[in-house]
């Protein structure tokens, strides 16, 4: 997966343990006994491994995208839904990439709408892709930036475990709304 980078800005440094961040992850997420927890876990594993105030782990829902989980200091949208063509977690599943939002009140994309009433300013989404495109997972600062390489690597990964982990629990064939609990 590519990320769109949007402008440049001072790279952000990523948290996390550099001899092997993901040795854990894989473990962390198979101990998890329901979608609800396994939904948690991927989003405090995210945050502690990208340093992100934030993050947050979106279902696609048809044409919706799903807060179903957050992990933040800062208020975002957890329960929440929103239209694909108004969000860019939306926009991240639609395209199959990772989005990144420097400045999100300068982004062009149709985030504008979500994003302005939260003190977010800068955003990293990453599709969750289990044969297509199934969901997202975020990340957000309360100040502008663009996430360094290895922080959108690292959270592509994490998107990557979290796909493959939530198959696990009936996997995302019922992503149009039947399957998915929060």
């Amino acid at each position: 997966m590519g990320a769109d980078r949007g402008e440049p800005a001072v790279e952000r440094e990523v948290c996390m343990d550099r001899a092997n961040p993901f040795r854990h992850l894989e473990t962390r997420f198979e101990r998890c006994d329901s979608r609800e927890e396994l939904h948690a876990e991927v989003c405090r594993s995210a945050r502690e491994l990208t340093g992100a105030a934030g993050t947050c782990l979106v279902v696609r829902e048809g044409d919706l995208c799903h807060h179903v989980s957050v992990d933040s200091d800062i208020p975002l949208w957890l329960g929440q839904r929103f239209p694909m063509d108004k969000c860019l977690s939306g926009w991240a599943i639609r395209h199959q990439m990772t989005a990144v939002a420097p400045d999100i009140h300068k982004d062009t994309r149709p985030a504008k709408v979500v994003h302005l009433p939260t003190p977010v300013h800068s955003v990293m989404m990453c599709p969750i892709i289990d044969r297509e495109p199934v969901g997202a997972i975020g990340a957000c600062w309360p100040n502008s930036g663009v996430p360094s390489a290895q922080c959108i690597a690292v959270l592509e990964k994490v998107a990557s475990l979290a796909g493959s982990a939530l198959h696990r629990f009936g996997g995302w064939s019922g992503h149009t709304g039947s399957n998915i609990t929060n």
